[in-house]
């Protein structure tokens, strides 16, 4: 398993997290971390069941529940809805956890339950989203990318390409990832000497989020760049630029993995994805909190697991690794 974590963290990360563990500290059979007293986790994530991006970091957590030995409950929302997040955080809480893993997609909805947890001494690691503000929830550490960053260097990376005029097609409003990953990229493009806008689109509503982006294309023929925020909008964004005649002609890029994102990268048709690695968002809260509860020592902090990002070169790769529901 060190093997596959080292391959997904890539050489930099890798080297920080993995150099930290001593041989001891490997999660083998046997070893102190993965062995004494008995350790209950759980995670709850705004994840909804049957997301490819999701799935992902939850084989990651249960890889890591097997490697260090714990109990293990992997929870979600059946939606993206912050209030029921909140629900089922108070549901686990109830349940006295030894440790605590949740993803922060509404710091407002949440951060009551979160600051309930850590006053009753249950270490809380966060993942995915929330990089902005787990510090202030009282939070040990947040494994995920900064997300206004991620979206700076995707801004840059399409600025290099030649882009000017952008659109970042954000599915999640109200969401303060999605918004921090569109600031980021309209600052960056702007700060080449381009522009980029917001386009709002409803990720329930794939053909509604066609015709928004078809509009968009139409309004302005010299759009030369268009930035996706996940998989769940990935088909209908790819289906307006090919009615429109712009797939292939334009830059075009998203965030996040999935079958369809890493086949149009290999194939030419997307210039690049911005790989979050989200199974190591779910591998590291609970091998973190093993560490914590077994060992007293955890990493603290901001640990990025991205971005990467996936181009034509590696995507063959990725997809090898994406059949197996590691990326």
């Amino acid at each position: 398993m060190r093997k596959v974590i080292a391959a997904l963290l890539g050489p930099v990360l890798a080297t920080a997290v993995l150099a930290g563990c001593s041989k001891e500290q490997a999660g083998t059979e046997g070893t102190a971390v993965s062995s004494g007293k008995k350790v209950h986790i759980i995670m709850v994530t705004h994840g909804a069941p049957g997301d490819p991006f999701w799935n992902a970091v939850k084989r990651g957590a249960e890889d890591a529940a097997k490697d260090f030995k714990v109990e293990f409950d992997y929870q979600s929302t059946s939606k993206v809805d912050p209030a029921e997040q909140a629900r089922l955080i108070e549901a686990a809480i109830a349940r006295k956890p030894d440790g605590l893993a949740v993803s922060i997609l509404d710091p407002d909805a949440v951060a009551g339950p979160i600051k309930k947890a850590v006053a009753r001494g249950i270490p809380v690691i966060s993942l995915n989203s929330g990089d902005a503000f787990f510090a202030k929830l009282g939070i040990l550490a947040h494994v995920g990318q900064a997300e206004e960053i991620a979206g700076r260097q995707a801004g840059e990376r399409m600025a290099g390409e030649g882009v000017k005029n952008a659109i970042c097609i954000n599915h999640g409003q109200g969401d303060k990832s999605a918004e921090l990953r569109c600031e980021g990229f309209t600052s960056a493009v702007a700060k080449a000497g381009g522009k980029a806008k917001q386009v709002v689109v409803s990720q329930g509503d794939p053909t509604g989020t066609q015709r928004r982006i078809e509009a968009a294309l139409k309004a302005d023929p010299s759009i030369d760049g268009v930035l996706g925020l996940g998989p769940v909008i990935f088909n209908p964004v790819k289906a307006a630029l090919s009615s429109t005649g712009k797939l292939g002609k334009l830059r075009f890029a998203t965030f996040d993995l999935s079958p369809d994102i890493l086949a149009a990268v290999r194939d030419g048709q997307a210039d690049f994805a911005i790989d979050q690695q989200q199974y190591l968002q779910g591998y590291l809260p609970v091998e973190f909190l093993a560490q914590r509860l077994r060992l007293g020592i955890c990493p603290t902090g901001l640990v990025l697991a991205g971005p990467n990002f996936v181009t034509k070169a590696d995507a063959q790769a990725a997809i090898e690794l994406s059949k197996q529901g590691l990326r």
